[in-house]
């Protein structure tokens, strides 16, 4: 399995995870409360950092934002930092000021 895939857990708990050659090697903790997406945190394997993962695991989060007309609130610093540099103009990121 290559790909990302957004899998739920117990509880609240859901997350986007990338895998490659069947090995997660990237994910994006999530929740949803009430019409608001909030990541939690984002992680990628060492040795796979810099290769765009954590970009295309965004991409995907704001796609799933748009589809279920939900908000994004980025608890994760480094997510918060990516929406607030390049802000996708058709969805509302709350609490990156």
């Amino acid at each position: 399995m290559n790909g990302i895939k957004h899998e739920i857990g117990e509880g609240k708990k859901e997350a986007f995870n990338f895998y490659k050659d069947g090995n997660k090697v990237a994910g994006m903790d999530i929740s949803t409360e009430k019409d608001i997406l909030v990541v939690h945190q984002t992680n990628v394997d060492q040795d796979k950092q810099g290769e765009g993962y954590a970009a295309e695991l965004i991409h995907r989060i704001i796609e799933h934002a748009k589809k279920n007309e939900l908000s994004i609130k980025p608890v994760c610093p480094f997510v918060s930092e990516q929406l607030k540099n390049h802000p996708p103009s058709d969805i509302n990121i709350c609490g990156t000021e």
